[in-house]
């Protein structure tokens, strides 16, 4: 696998540290890449598309979180590192949920643990699970990545998708679940009918998970018996953001 990277600043001094640090980085993590640089957000926004993008915020008249967004629109699994001095912007890097928020000059550790954060997540996107439509009796590879929970329906199991759909697999839900279970480990078990990718969870209390992604909200039962686990997967996987 070889990494696409953009680095985006309109100070050179910083593009070129910053791409330094990078490339020492992934080198010594034995990492394939191409790094691209860039000095304008109108160049960045017309070149390919990228895996990962590390940003500055503020570049002149340009504002960076509009850059991003414009990013993940043509690809919305791009990871974006936001690198700045300006800390103001952080709850509207939250809200896109960009992958990192880091202060100039670059901790070097707080940049490579989220690489490390970054790349597990694009490996988890290579996963796939074989399920069949319920209707069409179809057999499909299903990006694990792309399911934001699976939910016991009968003899079967009700599928909802990043894209929007849902769909009914023909399998039952243990089925499922285990074929999620032995591919990944950042799904949780609020309740014995909901397995719930832990990446888009919102909220959640003794009684109710609350997920998202984009402008879509769902919502699945808490299990009291089963809030203590699911919280303490939720802490586990927030050590690994």
């Amino acid at each position: 696998m070889k990494l696409r990277i953009a680095v985006c600043d309109d100070e050179n001094e910083a593009l070129t540290r910053e791409s330094r640090l990078i490339k020492e980085l992934l080198d010594e993590k034995c990492i394939l890449y191409d790094i691209d640089e860039y000095t304008s957000a109108d160049k960045l926004l017309s070149a390919n598309l990228y895996d990962m993008v590390f940003l500055d915020v503020e570049m002149g008249d340009v504002n960076g979180i509009n850059v991003a967004k414009k990013l993940l629109e043509s690809k919305s699994d791009t990871y974006i590192f936001f690198i700045t001095n300006y800390s103001i912007y952080s709850d509207m890097a939250s809200d896109i949920h960009a992958h990192r928020y880091l202060s100039k000059p670059v901790d070097r550790d707080r940049l490579s643990n989220g690489i490390d954060s970054a790349l597990k997540k694009i490996i988890d996107s290579t996963k796939f699970i074989k399920v069949t439509d319920k209707e069409t009796k179809k057999k499909y590879d299903v990006p694990i990545s792309s399911i934001i929970f699976i939910e016991n329906a009968g003899r079967h199991t009700e599928c909802h998708l990043i894209s929007g759909l849902s769909f009914v697999a023909e399998e039952i839900f243990s089925v499922v679940k285990e074929r999620i279970e032995s591919e990944v480990d950042y799904f949780a078990m609020p309740h014995q009918s909901y397995y719930i990718n832990t990446r888009f969870v919102s909220d959640y209390n003794k009684k109710e998970v609350k997920m998202s992604y984009g402008q879509k909200t769902f919502s699945a039962i808490m299990s009291r018996t089963r809030y203590k686990a699911f919280n303490d997967k939720m802490f586990e996987m927030a050590k690994l953001l």
